[in-house]
């Protein structure tokens, strides 16, 4: 019984990486409000609290896929361009063009799935200010991005129709982000909340289901 739970848990978390599927998000989010709404269904059994922990990692492994979305500004662009990067890399191999409206998509993604996990988060108070920090970094990121990003995507499809991988385009830019991190790290200061995330999340699981 036990090795039954945890094979679907893991393939829970598993399909819990594909943020693209509009309808699995969907039905994450009523599984959600059900133990966690404002309408949560109220029990102490062993097995509501199995199925608040399962949902509630589901919601961790999609916090990490999202992560760089739910942080500062600066780290959302830096995985953000390696995701174009990559697009433009995969599209190149295989003789594609890779037209795409990122800006909007980015958008869209805020609005439909990054904004809406993080609020579930925070409203659950199981991540104490960490949950607010992912919010309020969420929050910050959409609006820069409708201010910056035509401009950041702007800049960087010249770049990558003016040069390729020969040229040392990629590795241009991954030095300029080594740069730009080591600044931004030394700004911040080493300490942040997001050191012990991991271990934070993982204690929660672990009170709901009384491992």
């Amino acid at each position: 019984q036990e090795w039954a739970r945890f094979r679907q848990v893991v393939v829970n978390c598993v399909l819990a990486t594909d943020t693209m599927d509009q309808d699995f998000w969907d039905e994450r989010r009523d599984q959600w409000a059900i133990c966690f709404g404002e309408n949560a269904t109220a029990g102490e059994s062993q097995a509501h609290k199995n199925q608040k922990a399962t949902i509630f990692m589901e919601y961790i492994v999609q916090s990490a896929v999202t992560g760089p979305s739910m942080q500062h500004y600066q780290i959302f662009i830096k995985w953000f361009r390696r995701r174009i990067l990559q697009s433009h890399d995969r599209a190149s191999d295989a003789g594609q063009s890779n037209e795409f409206d990122w800006f909007q998509h980015e958008l869209d993604r805020f609005d439909k799935l990054i904004l809406p996990l993080a609020m579930d988060l925070d409203k659950c108070g199981l991540l104490a200010g960490i949950g607010r920090e992912h919010l309020d970094y969420a929050m910050q990121n959409r609006e820069e991005w409708e201010q910056k990003g035509q401009d950041f995507l702007r800049d960087l499809m010249d770049r990558i129709s003016n040069g390729n991988k020969k040229s040392g385009l990629f590795e241009t830019i991954l030095e300029e982000e080594e740069e730009a991190e080591a600044e931004f790290t030394e700004v911040l200061g080493s300490e942040s909340a997001y050191d012990d995330m991991g271990s934070t999340h993982l204690s929660k699981v672990g009170e709901m289901a009384q491992v």
